[in-house]
């Protein structure tokens, strides 16, 4: 029998095949499932497991998530007029992004605002999609991450894209693209396109705005972020039928930023999706570029030199690999997948992405949106277009085509233009 160190599974491995002498090499610290020089041996299905946990399934109730009632009745926010508008939005996330791992009053602000506290309450999470991988063993069957998104896009019945990316405009990028945007699926592209803020486009539209991002070297991230509820201006209770996939750059992202500062509870929320980054020591030399670079925190540098991922935390974003000098890193498959990206969200009925239940009639093809009129933004109460919507004591709403007019607190003569959509 060969010298095992603890953590490695040595019948599991025996049963595949696996020689003694190989077995010997292995480190529990990589997983226990990958050689030094990155041969994945099996697809650890247990380290999935452990690391899904338990989801918190997402059922509606009359108040939603609750964030705009707590957003009224404290900040008085409104919704998202123009793209100048929401990236100004945008920035209050960037800036305290650096707060999440902290302990202060103001990082206990942001982490609530933020829904990441408490934690037994809140839904925010995200998974990696890496774009440009393959599976080494021709004859494994295999979904890629690629194929996921693309199975989203073939079941998706509207389909929003943006033309600008918020954190790459944030971080005015200058390394990667920033016209590949976000895609916003059914309830959400109806919504971010209503809004302004998107295009609708045909699933072909979508799927070359895929292979566009990877062949720019973007990553893609499913995600469910609550607070993008404010960003983007979704309704309250129809939060349960957001869906996004982000096309990520290791410079910008927003959530990289947020999950790097975060501490491990925040950092959990972000997951891959069977594909992780793996080490070839071999042609590791042991700079630890890599290290600081990891959003999650988990690479060191073992007493021989040479770097360990912890494979229990790794989300497979490739940030590491952005600044790894001798390729000595690479995208590998070493677990299962799931067998649609929607399995990766909510655990009890995933994301409600049927149209037939969007409360939001979809634009006309030639609909064209249109910025309002004077900018009086005053104290308004968020509200989705196409809402009647009322403000304090003395407010008033009118309706009229594709136009809301609110009044002012206390001013029934006043009125602010919040949206309006011309065919």
């Amino acid at each position: 029998m060969a010298d095992v160190k603890p953590g490695i599974d040595y019948d599991k491995l025996k049963s595949l095949g696996v020689p003694d002498e190989v077995i010997a090499t292995l480190d529990p610290a990589d997983g226990g499932n990958i050689t030094p020089d990155g041969k994945v041996l099996f697809l650890d299905e247990d380290r999935m497991k452990r690391r899904e946990g338990h989801r918190i399934p997402y059922k509606n109730h009359p108040n939603g998530l609750g964030i705009k009632n707590y957003i009224v009745t404290k900040l008085l926010a409104t919704t998202p007029l123009t793209w100048e508008q929401t990236l100004r939005n945008f920035m209050l996330i960037v800036a305290g992004a650096n707060l999440t791992g902290k302990d202060t009053l103001a990082a206990k602000a942001y982490k609530t605002v933020m829904n990441f506290e408490p934690d037994n309450s809140t839904h925010t999470h995200g998974n990696v999609m890496p774009l440009d991988v393959s599976v080494e063993d021709e004859a494994r069957q295999a979904v890629l991450p690629i194929d996921l998104i693309m199975e989203a896009i073939d079941r998706a019945e509207y389909i929003g894209q943006m033309d600008k990316c918020i954190c790459r405009s944030a971080h005015k990028c200058e390394h990667f693209d920033n016209h590949i945007g976000c895609l916003f699926f059914n309830m959400a592209g109806v919504t971010a396109v209503k809004n302004g803020l998107a295009r609708p486009v045909t699933k072909e539209e979508a799927k070359a705005h895929v292979y566009e991002a990877r062949d720019a070297g973007l990553v893609g991230h499913c995600l469910y972020v609550e607070v993008e509820q404010l960003i983007w201006g979704f309704r309250n209770d129809k939060m349960d039928e957001f869906f996004e996939v982000c096309f990520c750059c290791p410079c910008c992202c927003v959530a990289m930023d947020v999950c790097r500062n975060a501490n491990r509870t925040i950092k959990n929320r972000f997951s891959g999706s069977g594909f992780t980054m793996v080490a070839n020591h071999e042609k590791c030399i042991g700079c630890g570029k890599c290290v600081d670079k990891c959003p999650q925190e988990i690479i060191s540098v073992r007493p021989d030199g040479k770097i360990s991922i912890d494979q229990e935390h790794c989300i497979g974003c490739a940030c590491c690999k952005s600044v790894c000098e001798n390729d000595a890193l690479e995208l590998k498959q070493t677990m299962p997948m799931r067998e649609s990206v929607h399995e990766y969200f909510l655990k009890e009925g995933n994301i409600d992405l049927n149209m037939e239940h969007c409360t939001m009639e979809p634009p006309a093809p030639d609909y064209q949106w249109e910025a309002p009129g004077p900018k009086k933004w005053g104290k308004l109460i968020a509200a989705m277009p196409g809402d009647i919507a009322k403000m304090g004591p003395q407010g008033y709403a009118k309706e009229h085509p594709g136009v809301i007019i609110l009044g002012a607190f206390g001013l029934a003569a006043a009125g602010h233009i919040l949206y309006h959509g011309r065919k």
